[in-house]
């Protein structure tokens, strides 16, 4: 199993401050609006969360480019995903900040705890 220095070493750190680390093994440049998604990382109080996050491009693609008569035409659900409105590490980083700072969300229900 990797460290966590050997896997930061590995990754993207996207923000780094104030006791929050988001951080990512993908990148934001893609050829398609169907690939505007990644998984992210979150360290914050102690914790590791996951999560992913889709752009509303993306969103909008998957079901346009979905079969008619499938319900995937209808909706779209995916547990742990943040839909961002623009694909970068700017709007990724202001929606999980956003989050944090929301008293009302429980950090549990939007990313995926790992530790």
């Amino acid at each position: 199993m990797l460290s966590l220095k050997e896997i930061n070493l590995m990754s993207t750190i996207l923000y780094d401050a104030d006791g929050v680390r988001i951080y990512t093994h993908h990148s934001f440049e893609v050829s398609d609006k169907l690939s505007e998604n990644l998984d992210f990382f979150l360290e914050y109080k102690g914790n590791i969360y996951a999560g992913t996050a889709f752009s509303l491009n993306c969103v909008i693609a998957s079901m346009d480019n979905t079969v008619i008569d499938s319900p995937f035409s209808n909706y779209f659900w995916v547990p742990y995903t943040i839909v961002i409105r623009k694909f970068s590490s700017e709007y990724l980083i202001a929606s999980i900040l956003d989050i944090i700072s929301d008293k009302t969300v429980v950090l549990e229900d939007v990313v995926c705890k790992q530790n």
